[in-house]
């Protein structure tokens, strides 16, 4: 399977939160997080962010909290994970972000380069030993459509 699709299979098997359920599917679900424990462990690896890249962020959003709309707490506005900045102030804004893009050129050029190598890494095929199959019919009556179709997905439903 893609490491992509491990990785989507992970994080539904993590987030799968009921008390209780069959013990076939429960089973199932045990098996395959530790199959794909080291699998995952070894791409959070890959994916983690320097210090510097960290501090670009973290200064990127204070630029933007300077410069958003404040609500009547003096907090700032944001819709859709996004800020909405001060129309009066986005020359002001647009400044000092390129300001702050110039600064961390090296960074934000590392970072792209290591984003590249992480969709490449994600779309590889790779074998995970250990990974259990489930019949049709111990699935439990209520399960998502899109765990089901990532579970056909990653061949781990059997006819």
């Amino acid at each position: 399977m893609k490491r992509r699709v491990a990785l989507d299979v992970w994080r539904y098997i993590n987030d799968y939160n009921s008390e209780y359920l069959p013990k076939k599917f429960s089973y199932f679900l045990a098996k395959n997080k530790k199959a794909l424990k080291n699998e995952i462990d070894a791409l959070q690896e890959a994916v983690k962010t320097s210090p510097e890249w960290l501090e670009y962020e973290q200064k990127r959003i204070q630029i933007l909290v300077k410069y958003a709309e404040k609500d009547n707490n003096g907090e700032p506005i944001i819709r859709n994970n996004q800020y909405i900045l001060n129309r009066e102030l986005i020359f002001e804004a647009t400044q000092e972000i390129n300001d702050l893009v110039s600064e961390y050129k090296d960074v934000l050029d590392q970072r792209e380069k290591e984003e590249t190598e992480l969709r490449k890494l994600l779309e590889e095929e790779v074998e995970i030993p250990g990974c259990a199959k489930i019949e049709v019919e111990f699935l439990p009556e209520k399960l998502k459509p899109e765990f089901v179709e990532l579970l056909l997905e990653a061949d781990l439903i059997e006819d």
